[in-house]
């Protein structure tokens, strides 16, 4: 995946200084809450972690399921998006 693919797919970008991180220069990832309280979450790594410009999402804290594919990721967050029930719902 490309970095354009993650924002198509509504993901924001979450910029972090050096300073804050203590590591040695600035960096970004993206990251996507899902569902009714933000329950799924989905990172990705960080943008000097990304090798040849191809991009992977993880759900957060299981780097073990892995998305490489922008159609994937896309079925897995609009079948979420679907069935999330809205509060006028319940």
């Amino acid at each position: 995946m490309k970095e354009q693919d993650l924002l198509d797919l509504g993901f924001k970008r979450t910029d972090v200084s050096a300073e804050e991180s203590g590591a040695p220069n600035d960096f970004y990832y993206y990251d996507i809450d899902l569902g009714s309280n933000g329950s799924v979450s989905l990172i990705s790594p960080s943008d000097d972690e990304v090798e040849n410009g191809n991009w992977h999402v993880e759900v957060f804290e299981d780097p073990k399921v892995m998305f490489t594919d922008k159609d994937d990721l896309k079925v897995l967050i609009d079948i979420i998006n679907k069935n999330t029930l809205r509060d006028d719902s319940i």
